[in-house]
C-alpha cells in the first residue's frame, strides 16, 4: 500500500487519481453521475470526469478480485510480482 501511495504522489499528472483513496473516487464518481443525470450528459467536463473515475473504479474492483483470486491459489507470495513492478516503474521514469 506504502508503494502504492507512493506512486500517486509522486506521478500524480500520469494517474487517473488517487487508487488510495476509494471512498472519494466513489464520491466523486457519484457526484459526477448525478450532474450528469441531472444534466442530459451535456456537461463535457463533468463526463470527462466521470470517465476518469469509472476508470479508477473498475481497475480497483478488477484488482481486487484479481488479487483475492491469486491470494487464494498462491498465497502471499503473490505480493512479490506487484512490488517487483512498481519499483521498476519507478526505476525507469526517475531516469527519463
Amino acid at each position: 500500500m506504502g508503494l502504492q501511495n507512493a506512486f500517486g504522489k509522486l506521478y500524480a499528472k500520469e494517474t487517473y487519481g488517487p487508487t488510495t483513496m476509494m471512498t472519494g473516487n466513489v464520491t466523486q464518481a457519484s457526484l459526477d453521475l448525478g450532474s450528469l443525470l441531472k444534466n442530459g450528459f451535456k456537461d463535457a467536463e463533468v463526463l470527462l470526469s466521470f470517465k476518469k473515475q469509472f476508470i479508477t473504479l473498475i481497475g480497483f474492483l478488477v484488482g481486487c478480485f484479481l488479487g483475492a483470486v491469486a491470494g487464494k491459489f498462491f498465497g502471499l507470495g503473490t505480493l512479490i510480482l506487484p512490488g517487483a513492478a512498481m519499483i521498476i516503474c519507478y526505476l525507469y521514469h526517475r531516469k527519463s
